[in-house]
């Protein structure tokens, strides 16, 4: 016996939304414009710096932690898991 399968398509306007209508359908970010660090207070371990840099990236699995990835103005970079 053969398998039947059905395929459906629809279009946007299909489902009127005034959000949708405000919307573009295509959206440009300029990677050098997303800031995906913030400034901490944490001590950098090699010159005692008292603000770096810091970003927090899921690495492990969703009911585990962020991992921290801190960089200091020296150079200096070290990562903590949470």
């Amino acid at each position: 016996m053969a398998s039947k399968t059905i395929v459906t398509t629809s279009k946007p306007t299909d489902f009127p939304s005034l959000l949708r209508q405000k919307l573009s359908t295509t959206q440009t970010v300029e990677r050098h414009k997303v800031q995906t660090e913030a400034l901490i207070q944490e001590t950098c371990e090699k010159c005692g710096r008292k603000e770096v840099r810091f970003t927090s990236v899921q690495l492990r699995s969703a009911d585990e932690g962020a991992t921290n990835f801190y960089t200091c103005e020296c150079g200096h970079k070290w990562s903590h898991n949470n």
